[in-house]
């Protein structure tokens, strides 16, 4: 499924299974702890200040991604590939 510039800013996705999807877009402030965001292509999503606790994160692809002040607490990475990205 394709959802590319997407604009969540400070919404409550915690728990979603958001799996295999192109997530690019806004989720600064949003509450996305223990979402399934596994093999998503995440490439240039602003995650700043959002909630990424317990989140799967593996296999996805997060070039330019920007986590400065997210919660990455206990997060899942296995196989992720990253480049440029910026974190707390």
């Amino acid at each position: 499924m394709n959802t590319p510039n997407l604009t969540l800013y400070g919404e409550n996705l915690s728990g979603c299974d958001l799996s295999g999807r192109n997530l690019s877009g806004n989720f600064m402030y949003a509450n996305l702890s223990g979402a399934n965001l596994s093999d998503c292509d995440l490439n240039g999503c602003n995650f700043r200040h959002a909630n990424l606790s317990g989140a799967d994160l593996r296999g996805s692809r997060m070039e330019r991604a920007d986590f400065t002040h997210a919660n990455l607490s206990g997060i899942r990475l296995g196989m992720s590939r990253f480049g440029g990205w910026k974190a707390p």
